[in-house]
């Protein structure tokens, strides 16, 4: 696979599984109503975090397409890592609010 195939494949992988971020926050901020009082504003701070999360990775996917080598290997590391961070921020929820 050249370098070209490769980024835009990861770019295509990022963009599908940023859609499905996208699904898996709106249906969190639906459960927002259903939450007691006192942990709705926690519940917000999180999905707004998640939120923050995902632009970090659509603003580096969009740095992505034009960078040159050693700048693309960079951002491929950030998006990396903020995916997980992001994956991870999931599972936090997940486990605090019976998603």
């Amino acid at each position: 696979m050249t370098e070209k195939t490769e980024r835009r494949a990861f770019i295509e992988r990022m963009k599908d599984r940023l859609d499905e971020v996208d699904v898996r926050i709106d249906r969190l901020e639906k459960k927002v109503d259903e939450a007691k009082d006192e942990a709705r504003k926690e519940y917000r701070a999180r999905i707004a975090e998640m939120r923050e999360q995902r632009q970090k990775i659509r603003k580096r996917m969009d740095e992505m397409a034009d960078a040159g080598e050693q700048r693309w290997a960079q951002l491929k590391g950030q998006v990396e890592e903020t995916w997980k961070a992001l994956e991870n921020s999931f599972k936090y929820f997940k486990s605090h609010f019976r998603d």
